[in-house]
């Protein structure tokens, strides 16, 4: 189910490609991954293919030794947020920023008329990697939590966590609002059976 494959020779160029049927014995367009994957057995990261963003993940093929390697794509798009959302159980985007500080959205779960939004908090606030920060957006206070995925000398690659501080407290509010009904219902049971000794 990927939805780019190419296989690589080993002096990194391109034998056959699923998404440019005519990209052969042309360079790899990402031979750095190959040279990671020579050091480390195999390697993965987002790249732009096209315009879209896809996981990349390259492997050596063994017959027994390398003879060959194989970068698999697969689509960084909505459908893959919102599977994520379900996980996170928040709502997330993935952004990317260049060497300028320039940031775009690659795909996100949110509405798409707060993404503007959110691109200018992420870019002008100050925030830390791994640490939570409180923000308003659309009138709402939103918790968000920043977390690199891929970092690079000219680009790099964050996952966004964003949950309304609403949905977070709903739990509580829901708590309170029983603990209130027993209580006044508790109050009420007392003056009844009060008034009921007393006469």
């Amino acid at each position: 189910d990927a939805h780019a494959v190419t296989l690589v020779s080993l002096e990194y160029t391109v034998v056959a490609d699923t998404l440019h049927l005519e990209a052969v014995d042309i360079p790899f367009l990402f031979p750095e991954l190959i040279e990671i994957g020579e050091e480390y057995g195999e390697a993965s990261a987002i790249v732009p293919i096209d315009g879209k963003y896809h996981q990349m993940i390259v492997v050596p093929v063994l017959a027994p030794d390398p003879i060959a390697w194989l970068s698999i794509g697969f689509l960084v798009d909505e459908l893959l947020v919102k599977e994520l959302q379900q996980l996170v159980l928040s709502q997330i985007s993935l952004l990317h920023v260049n060497s300028d500080g320039n940031w775009s959205i690659i795909a996100s779960t949110l509405p798409p008329a707060l993404l503007e939004d959110l691109l200018n908090i992420v870019s002008m606030a100050t925030w830390e990697a791994g640490k939570s920060v409180s923000f308003t957006l659309d009138e709402r206070e939103y918790v968000l939590l920043i977390t690199p995925l891929q970092e690079t000398d000219d680009s790099s690659i964050y996952a966004v966590l964003q949950r309304s501080i609403e949905e977070l407290l709903e739990p509580y509010y829901r708590l309170r609002r029983t603990l209130i009904i027993l209580f006044s219902g508790g109050i009420f049971v007392f003056v009844v059976v009060t008034v009921l000794i007393a006469r």
